[in-house]
């Protein structure tokens, strides 16, 4: 193996060392789209922290993130042949370099089902493919200040707008996905007080869920 894909083994490595230990403190979170995508939600301020103490750099983090999350689905519906020869097809190899590719796509995906696909990974998985109402996927936010309204005379006051993306179609079909009815979000705005209210109500929830998981 030469020095550059011994490099780029090294740093596949370290990238999916750092998902994990970002899963492990609640600094990440996967989510599962099935049949369509995976990916990692990851705390921006805290990766980028992380980065900074580290060897590698956040475009290398990235690339080598996205390969990961491409890996999660083939990994957890055991497909990883047909991924592996769907990437190989792209490609113009002699016999020996894809060979080579492909022993190293399948450890790498080896490896992330060792790191990652834990048995509640596995369920949440079947959970969401079987599902028959949409599904959370991922949200998005920022934060403002409102200071002025046509119909108000005086108002100044923050509040943060949400986007909260979900995933409604779970059919494996590429129109289903080309389509753009496989996702859809709304936006909603929140005050502090609502979102105290929101973490209240979410608590109990996860309380309940977290019981009957026992």
């Amino acid at each position: 193996m030469s020095d550059g894909e011994t490099s780029k083994k090294s740093v596949f490595a370290e990238s999916l060392s750092i998902l994990v230990n970002l899963l492990n403190t609640g600094d990440a979170y996967i989510s599962l789209s099935p049949p369509f995508e995976a990916k990692f939600e990851i705390n921006k301020d805290i990766i980028k922290k992380r980065l900074d103490e580290l060897s590698i750099s956040e475009s290398d983090f990235n690339k080598e993130t996205q390969k990961i999350s491409s890996m999660l689905l083939p990994a957890l519906s055991n497909e990883e042949n047909d991924y592996i020869e769907r990437l190989l097809s792209s490609r113009r190899l002699d016999d020996k370099k894809q060979k080579e590719i492909k022993e190293n796509l399948y450890q790498q995906i080896s490896k992330v089902k060792e790191c990652l696909l834990t048995e509640r990974l596995k369920r949440r998985y079947y959970l969401k493919l079987s599902s028959k109402a949409p599904s959370f996927t991922s949200i998005d936010w920022d934060t403002k200040i409102k200071v002025g309204d046509a119909r108000l005379d005086k108002i100044k006051f923050p509040y943060a707008t949400c986007r909260i993306k979900f995933q409604r179609e779970f059919e494996d079909s590429p129109y289903v996905f080309f389509s753009g009815k496989a996702f859809d979000s709304i936006q909603i705005n929140f005050t502090s007080d609502d979102i105290d209210y929101l973490i209240k109500v979410l608590e109990t929830i996860k309380q309940k869920l977290s019981a009957i998981e026992e």
